[in-house]
């Protein structure tokens, strides 16, 4: 645990003095959290270009923390500034709710994973980029390894594998990140919404100790939903929010459906056109070319574009992987068969046992009621979250419908229907009454 926490001041570090360039190159809001996003999008990216070009190994890191040192010369008063004020206005309420998370979250990590794809290809994932960077053709070692999400870019470039090989707890990090953003915000404004959110932590625990993608998106989507729907954005908040769409939708194309959000934004912000194509331009050319080189296939997992690469994957693979993956979002293992109807697949989703029948059903009764609430009726944003919230459900459904993809969906509706209750004094009185009238 103690080798975590240190690990996590090294990355504090690595991320924050990158985060504040960014913020101040291109003019984005000052949120102390998302300055810290900052810097891992930033780092993400630029770990990804070496990679086409050299392993991340020591080198990187020294490379990495080189220029990292020199960039902190521009900006040491905004350092300075920023390190001073991280904690300077909590009280000491939060300051020992906060440290404590912090402990706890390291514990946590420093326990063996619990997520079955981290042995399956995360560690094999993250050990390539650290040998070799991207490999032509690697698909063919192994269908899995053609995933390498851009996390475990993140991951590999910040492991320390040329010390130690066990240190894969970037997502502790990301969701004390997460924490921080919440509290600092629950300082400012008690909303009942926070206190909801933060009590579905016990979720997002089990995408700590290992390096999954799952995480960042639970974490930044609340974030990007809460400032959309409970505060007045700023051009600057509206920029930071497309960067956080954009980012995400590099790391997992199953959020794809926030683009519409996106869209709505840059209609109510038109000046941030040529901020949001351009960086979707950059991000997505990074994307097709690590694609390309690793699986033949510009648009994997998609296989509708062929150059006919010598290292490509066979088409029949991807469509194998695909149907497999397809075929686990409906049934606990791959054996229905394929040429079954989308209905016959559903009643098997519909009767799956465990945590996933909880979810799947949770999840369907909270879209149903979510439209009959007094919260919805009144709020034009809800309206547009519900929509772009129905339409993933709707995407998942029809392409991998496992309850973990769900959880965007699940937390948010859950924590607007119970922060709604929570600040309705008369709905409450109204429970209560009830409650104890079944007594008499």
């Amino acid at each position: 645990m103690i080798i975590i926490l240190f690990s996590w001041i090294a990355l504090l570090y690595m991320i924050s003095i990158p985060g504040i360039i960014v913020k101040e190159q291109l003019n984005l809001s000052n949120n102390k959290a998302f300055i810290l996003l900052y810097g891992v999008i930033f780092q993400i990216l630029f770990a990804s270009l070496f990679a086409f070009f050299y392993k991340i190994d020591a080198t990187f890191f020294i490379i990495n923390l080189l220029l990292i040192a020199i960039s902190s010369f521009y900006v040491k008063n905004k350092i300075l500034q920023f390190f001073n004020s991280f904690l300077a206005n909590f009280s000491l309420k939060f300051k020992i709710i906060f440290l404590f998370f912090v402990v706890v979250t390291a514990l946590k990590s420093a326990q063996l994973p619990s997520i079955f794809d981290n042995e399956t290809y995360y560690i094999q994932t993250i050990k390539w980029l650290n040998e070799y960077g991207y490999v032509k053709g690697l698909a063919n070692v192994h269908p899995f390894l053609a995933q390498c999400s851009f996390w475990h870019v993140l991951q590999s470039a910040n492991n320390f594998s040329f010390l130690n090989y066990n240190l894969n707890d970037i997502n502790g990090f990301i969701l004390i990140v997460g924490f921080y953003y919440f509290i600092e915000k629950y300082r400012l404004q008690s909303n009942p919404f926070i206190i909801v959110n933060s009590l579905f932590l016990i979720f997002y625990y089990q995408f700590i100790d290992s390096p999954s993608p799952d995480l960042p998106i639970l974490v930044i989507t609340s974030i990007i939903f809460y400032e959309f729907i409970f505060t007045e954005l700023q051009s600057e908040n509206k920029k930071a929010l497309l960067l956080f769409i954009i980012f995400l939708i590099f790391i997992k194309l199953t959020v794809i459906p926030l683009l519409l959000l996106a869209f709505y934004i840059l209609w109510k912000e038109i000046k941030a056109t040529y901020f949001f194509f351009i960086t979707s331009f950059i991000f997505g050319s990074v994307w097709i070319i690590k694609n390309s080189i690793i699986t033949g296939y510009p648009l994997f997992p998609l296989s509708i574009i062929d150059f006919n690469l010598d290292w490509k994957l066979p088409a029949e693979s991807v469509n194998y992987i695909y149907k497999n993956i397809n075929n686990l979002g409906y049934a606990s293992n791959a054996s229905i068969h394929n040429s079954y109807s989308i209905f016959q697949k559903l009643t098997y989703w519909i009767q799956l046992n465990g945590i996933n029948r909880i979810f799947n059903l949770g999840t369907i009764l909270l879209i149903v009621i979510t439209p009959f609430t007094p919260f919805y009726r009144k709020n034009s944003k809800l309206k547009l979250v519900y929509v772009i919230l129905v339409i993933h459900f709707i995407f998942l459904l029809l392409n991998s419908p496992q309850y973990r993809f769900f959880l965007p969906t699940f937390i948010i509706l859950s924590s607007l229907i119970i922060h709604q209750i929570l600040s309705n004094k008369q709905l409450i009185t109204n429970f209560v009454i009830l409650f104890f009238l079944q007594f008499y």
